[in-house]
């Protein structure tokens, strides 16, 4: 394990920001944390919700991404910031390509 123990408060508030709809990055911000860090304590919490996103991208998702893409930033750091996986993030981004909504992101 590398990085600062979890305690128990921190497990609190990250179950309560879990169920109030919190993204990754923002509790990785809240908890002065790693979204990658936040999103493996999430797998181990006990009757943790589900994990975030089983819908679409919102607009003001779509409209981050494009900034970021147009910025050069590469995919895994998209996807971190967007609290996504590369994947996720490369198929959305591949969908507003074609429906000409990119504007140059390519």
């Amino acid at each position: 394990m590398t990085g600062k123990p979890w305690t128990e408060a921190e497990e609190a508030r990250l179950t309560a920001m879990l169920e109030a709809g919190a993204s990754y990055p923002e509790l990785a911000a809240a908890l002065g944390r790693s979204v990658s860090s936040v999103r493996e304590r999430r797998k181990l919490l006990p009757g943790a919700p589900p994990a975030r996103h089983p819908r679409g991208f919102t607009p003001e998702e779509d409209a981050r991404l494009l900034e970021m893409r147009r910025a050069h930033l590469p995919g895994w750091l998209i996807a971190a910031e967007l609290g996504r996986s590369r994947g996720v993030v490369a198929r959305r981004l591949m969908q507003l390509i074609r429906a000409g909504r990119a504007g140059g992101a390519r």
